[in-house]
């Protein structure tokens, strides 16, 4: 798992100490562009296991308080709901 970031940008690594759960695996960076921050949450799912719903309310729970933020990844969601 990796987030490319282009050499001019400034950023800074994020750790999450509540939002985990060995069916997830995730990676956050905090970039500085525009004079604004952006919040970048890389999200990989393992396929075939279950995730509880209070991992995703706690990451939620996490970035409540930034203005600005993406969730991105491949989440395994095979159902289109």
């Amino acid at each position: 798992m990796c987030i490319l970031i282009r050499e001019n940008i400034k950023y800074e690594i994020i750790t999450f100490k509540d939002v985990n759960h060995p069916s997830v695996e995730y990676f956050a960076i905090k970039a500085f562009c525009l004079n604004m921050d952006i919040i970048i949450v890389n999200i990989y799912r393992h396929s075939g296991q279950n995730t509880p719903i209070f991992f995703f309310k706690s990451l939620l729970n996490e970035l409540q308080h930034c203005k600005n933020y993406l969730i991105l990844g491949d989440f395994n969601a095979h159902h289109i709901a």
